[in-house]
């Protein structure tokens, strides 16, 4: 999945930041649907208590974006390919992986 993200370059009223996130074009090919997927999704995975980004709107008017956008909470952080003690960092990530599988998706509505 190839999503375009654009990172403001202004803080909003209360230092909040916000990302939108496109999906590229072989997603909607895929599934024109994609964004409206994405949102649903998060939504119910924060309501199942997943440390995800949240959701906050869903635009697929073409209006603003030519292609469907999502708008997320966004989360400072940076990606750790070499973590600095690997002890802690697999016990977080297996922690995070295990409470993943044990939510219902069936049950998320």
């Amino acid at each position: 999945m190839l999503a375009i993200a654009h990172r403001p370059r202004h803080s909003v009223p209360f230092g909040r930041l916000f990302l939108a996130c496109r999906h590229g074009a072989a997603d909607l090919e895929q599934n024109a649907h994609v964004a409206a997927d994405e949102f649903r999704l998060l939504q119910r995975l924060q309501t199942a208590g997943l440390p995800v980004a949240e959701p906050y709107y869903l635009d697929e008017s073409g209006e603003i974006f030519p292609t469907p956008y999502v708008v997320l909470e966004y989360v400072e952080g940076k990606t750790e390919f070499a973590p600095a003690n690997s002890d802690d960092f697999i016990r977080t990530f297996a922690a995070q992986l295990a409470a993943i599988h044990q939510v219902d998706f069936n049950s998320l509505h």
